[in-house]
């Protein structure tokens, strides 16, 4: 049996994919990318962020959110596979490099075939009290010494500088795969790079050297007529989104014929 080890943020995770069972009655729906969906797009995610505290941390729920999410449903497109789901809400391209090279040097999995999914690069991972966390620079952190680091980095990062360590990590990645050996994807969930790629003559050059992401899961999400509810409460994609995103990546899989 092949492994397919697959590591990202929530959209990899699956976050909010169980939500609609979980709050019942009281859950606002789903939406779609219609313009008269606006005010419900928004009053949805005032929603979201007022709620998702209680459910962020489940264990019950999280498994739940894999078993619906596109890591899982890749094994009804390719035969004799297990995968490993490693993706974690909110999380920077750093913790999903350093996580991804740590698994895989520990032979925690045995992996035939990585796959990764790109997160937003102003997340900044950082190590406080010995442990890590990850650093939102356009959202007010609650902890004191964070915020206090949160503004001093708004004085010094630049989109240039974001971009740069972004692409340094999936370096890190890719040459990491290259040096075992093992078959590497990148996927997108919203084109996170969207604002910084083609824009800086000083990192050219890393995005000459790295390999192109192959699939985008908001490219799938807009193959859907417009009317068709592909948005959960908060931003994330329904699990619709998530089967064809399953689709299209097996498809990639099987023509590459990476396992």
């Amino acid at each position: 049996m092949k492994t397919i080890y697959c590591i990202g943020d929530s959209f990899t995770q699956g976050t909010e994919l169980a939500d609609a069972d979980h709050f019942g009655s009281t859950y606002p729906g789903y939406a779609t990318f219609d313009n008269k969906d606006s005010l419900k797009r928004e009053l949805n995610r005032q929603w979201w962020n007022k709620h998702a505290p209680d459910v962020n941390n489940s264990k019950i729920l999280l498994d739940k959110e894999n078993l619906r999410a596109w890591p899982e449903k890749l094994k009804r497109h390719l035969a004799n596979i297990s995968v490993v789901n490693a993706g974690v809400q909110g999380k920077s391209m750093q913790y999903i490099a350093d996580t991804l090279i740590k698994d895989l040097i520990n032979k925690q999995y045995q992996v035939d075939l990585v796959i990764a999914q790109y997160t937003d690069p102003i997340r900044l991972e950082f190590s406080e009290g010995g442990s890590s966390f990850t650093l939102f620079l356009q959202n007010k952190s609650v902890h004191k010494n964070q915020e206090i680091l949160r503004n001093a980095l708004l004085n010094i990062e630049t989109d240039e500088s974001l971009y740069f360590r972004w692409l340094t990590q999936l370096v890190r990645i890719q040459d990491f795969c290259r040096a075992h050996n093992l078959p590497l994807l990148f996927v997108d969930s919203v084109k996170v790079d969207r604002h910084y790629k083609n824009q800086f003559e000083s990192v050219a050059y890393l995005e000459n050297y790295l390999q192109e992401s192959v699939l985008a899961m908001i490219d799938v999400a807009r193959s859907f007529s417009l009317q068709t509810e592909v948005l959960a409460a908060g931003g994330h994609f329904t699990e619709i989104v998530h089967d064809k995103f399953a689709a299209e990546l097996s498809k990639i899989i099987q023509d590459r014929k990476l396992i």
